[in-house]
Parts: C-alpha cells; sequence; structure tokens
C-alpha cells in the first residue's frame, strides 16, 4: 500500500506461467521434455482451479473463462 503496487493474485501468476510454459513447448521442446513440460503446466493450474472451487464456482468454466479473458 505504501508503494501503490499491485501484486497479481488469486492464480494469476500460475495462469500466466502455464500459458507461457504451453506455448514454449509448442515452439521449443521437442521429445519426452515436451510431456514434461505441458504436465508441469498443467500442475500449476492446480491453484486457480482450487481457488475456483473453493469460492462455489465450477472449475472447468472458470479456468476457460480466465484463459480466455488472459
Amino acid at each position: 500500500m505504501d508503494d501503490k503496487c499491485v501484486i497479481p493474485g488469486a492464480g494469476a501468476f500460475e495462469l500466466a506461467c502455464s500459458e507461457h510454459l504451453n506455448n514454449w513447448a509448442k515452439t521449443s521442446v521437442t521429445g519426452k521434455a515436451k510431456l514434461g513440460v505441458n504436465a508441469y503446466a498443467d500442475a500449476l493450474l492446480v491453484v486457480p482451479r482450487t481457488l475456483a472451487v473453493n469460492s462455489g464456482f465450477d472449475a472447468m468454466d472458470t479456468i476457460l473463462k480466465i484463459q480466455e479473458a488472459h
């Protein structure tokens, strides 16, 4: 509050990182490493998915909406 900066929360970092990793895996990663990168990107979505479920929303609809908005 003192320096008037905003820190994204509610899974925003995890969503952005997941999208970046998925895009990177499509263009730069080959072989078995691509599977690992995609698995890690999917694992990062656990945070926003859990927050959606705990808030009473449908997890899949919420993830799709925020991915489209991002």
